[in-house]
């Protein structure tokens, strides 16, 4: 599941630093697998959040498949200089 409100790519897109965190972390509980985020950081270098994902396992086709997303989204990076 991958969720990223355009109000959110929009923000970031017009108001934030181009730079972007990406972590997971483990989810406990009956149905485990792992939640992802993207953060960037604002003009009062606060945290920005710009997407998040849940997915089953900590895979490297996850990995590919969240920044695959995020950039359709925000848009690559040598679009926006």
């Amino acid at each position: 599941m991958f969720i990223c409100y355009e109000a959110q790519a929009n923000g970031f897109v017009e108001n934030c630093r181009p730079i972007v965190g990406l972590d997971a972390c483990f989810l406990k509980g009956p149905f485990g697998g792992q939640l992802m985020h993207a953060v960037g950081r604002d003009g009062n270098n606060q945290m920005y959040p710009i997407a998040m994902a849940v997915v089953e396992s900590k895979l490297k086709s996850s990995w590919t498949w969240f920044p695959e997303l995020l950039t359709y989204y925000i848009g690559k990076p040598k679009e926006k200089g």
